[in-house]
């Protein structure tokens, strides 16, 4: 949003915005195969590099890994509230 109200960056916040979208997708078809049972069939996880620009105060989780302790209620609930966000992110763009 703020990108989109500064001046000459409507660019980069449409930029923002796809990767999010893309996230959002991806997160959707991860939970979409978990509540079908199907986490079994993703592909191995790739090693996490660290991010030099950061400060290392964070640790990247992989959104499969997350799936495992989930129920298929918690997934449904996420997943519903993914498809609203990502209807709303498809308004922006």
């Amino acid at each position: 949003m703020v990108l989109d109200l500064t001046s000459g960056r409507l660019s980069d916040a449409i930029s923002h915005v796809e990767k999010a979208l893309e996230s959002v997708e991806s997160r959707i078809a991860l939970l979409r195969n978990g509540i079908s049972g199907q986490t079994h069939a993703l592909p191995p996880s790739e090693p996490q590099v660290p991010d030099i620009k950061g400060k290392g105060k964070a640790t990247a989780k992989l959104a499969r890994d997350d799936l495992q302790g989930m129920t298929k209620s918690q997934m449904e609930s996420e997943l519903k509230e993914l498809s609203g966000l990502k209807d709303d992110l498809v308004l922006k763009v």
